[in-house]
């Protein structure tokens, strides 16, 4: 895992894409973020960069294709999924089914997206903390 990789997120509301950066510019973090608005755009560019982002963040509910969707897609192509470990829901619903789907499709955490920006930032911090902090296999 490249600790210092980009950020990718995957997010189709622009509100929800400014909130989330107010977060990690706040938190100080020093990873590059690079936010797309739908799944078609994440795919060109996990396809079009070599090295893995450092994590994944993906909304579930977007138009033209869904989060899960996306991961299974990528699932299924080995060059993809060498680049996007580990990958992270963070979405609105709390939906029991969802949560279930997400870890059948071997998703490294589901989050649910809070309204209140404290939470939310609490949140990213516990998904950076833990990841920063977790040993991985070095590719």
């Amino acid at each position: 895992m490249i600790k210092k990789g980009d950020i990718l997120i995957i997010e189709d509301d622009a509100d929800d894409r400014d909130y989330i950066e107010e977060v990690f510019t706040e938190l100080n973090v020093a990873n590059t973020r690079k936010y797309v608005a739908n799944a078609y755009e994440a795919l060109d560019y996990i396809k079009a960069h070599s090295s893995k982002p450092f994590i994944v963040i993906s909304d579930i509910n977007m138009p033209m294709m869904n989060g899960f969707d996306l991961r299974k897609i990528i699932l299924e192509n080995s060059e993809l999924t060498k680049k996007c470990a580990p990958y992270i829901f963070l979405s609105t619903s709390n939906d029991a089914a969802w949560v279930n789907k997400a870890y059948e499709l071997s998703v490294q955490g589901y989050f649910q997206k809070p309204s209140i920006y404290s939470d939310l930032k609490k949140t990213v911090q516990q998904i950076l903390d833990y990841w920063n902090n977790s040993l991985t296999p070095v590719v």
